[in-house]
Formats: structure tokens, sequence, C-alpha cells
């Protein structure tokens, strides 16, 4: 089999992602089909209804069918072809939630995106929030609000916005950013290879299991606030 980078599962099928090709298993382990003709497209979703929302670096986003994981919708999310952001289920199970970087170069401006995919219809809404560009999202453990991580800072946002922020230590962005992409696609041993703990050099290692352990909410209540 190619290199897997992203894993999800549900209640019946897993999901591994190959970037050309989705392969699709029962829980038992076996075969139920393969999903080909992707680009770069190593991120995987299942959403309540069972569809599998994929997310390509490309800035493309596949959503495929809970039935027969035909394809029921592709599309661009951005012009900008290279999108290091991960998607999560919003708290309500309602909306996939989408972390975007649209380049502004020919403005001479960028900027971040979170975007919030209505489940049901596929349509979305921007959220209103600085930054450039946003590394990361996910669940903070209250249930209510989310963590976005952007360079040298972590910030508490809820559906209104961000309503907190808290500076990080130096390089601590990407090593957060890595902790929160492997926590949501798998932490399988490609993308773990090709995290900030392989191959930056002096980064602070951690194994694949203390990765699934960390908690993000817990660091961030540690974080000290910001001073005016």
């Amino acid at each position: 089999m190619p290199k897997i980078w992203g894993v999800a599962e549900n209640e019946t099928y897993v999901a591994k992602c190959s970037g050309q090709t989705t392969y699709i298993y029962r829980k038992d382990g076996s075969p139920v089909t393969q999903i080909k003709g992707q680009r770069y497209a190593y991120w995987p979703l299942f959403t309540p209804d069972g569809n599998l929302w994929i997310k390509a670096s490309t800035g493309h986003m596949y959503v495929y069918s809970a039935d027969d994981f035909s394809l029921i919708k592709r599309w661009k999310e951005t012009k900008y072809d290279s999108q290091d952001g991960n998607h999560i289920l919003s708290w309500d199970n309602r909306h996939v939630i989408d972390v975007l970087h649209e380049d502004g170069r020919l403005e001479r401006e960028s900027r971040a995106i979170v975007r919030r995919y209505a489940i049901d219809t596929l349509s979305f809404t921007e959220q209103n929030v600085e930054g450039l560009p946003h590394l990361g999202i996910t669940r903070y453990d209250d249930g209510r609000h989310y963590l976005l991580l952007d360079y040298d800072k972590l910030s508490l946002m809820n559906e209104t916005g961000v309503t907190e922020s808290k500076p990080l230590p130096k390089r601590e962005d990407l090593r957060l950013s890595s902790i929160i992409s492997l926590q949501c696609y798998g932490c399988t041993e490609t993308a773990y290879r090709w995290s900030d703990f392989a191959y930056a050099p002096g980064n602070e290692k951690m194994t694949p299991d203390e990765i699934r352990r960390f908690s993000l909410s817990d660091y961030y209540r540690k974080l000290p606030a910001e001073t005016l």
C-alpha cells in the first residue's frame, strides 16, 4: 500500500488517504472500495451523517456519499494551492470548521479564513477572525469554544469570533501545529515523519503516544495572559 498520511473512522468505516487515492475499509479490516482521481488529498473527516469530507493541500474539498462513497461535490476553497490548516467538526455536529489561507500577493495582502460549512447543505459562512495564517484549530474542552492557532499566539474563539488570545513562546506555534494535525488525522507514521518533531533541528521531541495524550486545552489554561 502507498504511504498513508491521514486516517479517519466512524462506527462502520475507516478511510486512509495517500494523497492520490483514499482506501475505504470496514472496521474489521475488510476492503470496501478505493476512491481515485484525487490530488494531494491527505486529510479525511467523517461527518455525523456518514459522509466523508477530504481536504486537499491544493485548496480543494471533496465530499463523498455515506452510501457508496460516490462524489457528492468537489470545489476549490481558495486560489492558494498550499493549505496546511485542518478541518474539524463543530461542537453541535452540524458544521465542518475549516482553516484556510487565502493568498493575496497580487493585491499585496493575504488573509486567513475560518470557514463554517453546514453539513446538510454544504453552504458556508466565514468567521471574522484576524491572523495570517491560521495554523490549526481544535475543540476547547468546555463544549462551546475552540482553540485557534496562529503564529506566536493561541486564541479562544466561539461562533462569533475570537474572545481571548495568549502569546506563545518562541517556536511553539510550529510544534503545536504539528500536534493539532497529528491528533486530528490519526498520527500516522508518514505524517509523523514529516512533522515538526522529525525534520526541524532542536525541537522538543514527542512520541506518537505522547502526542495523542497531549491536551491543548490544558496547555492553553497554563499559558500566562497577555500583558498590556
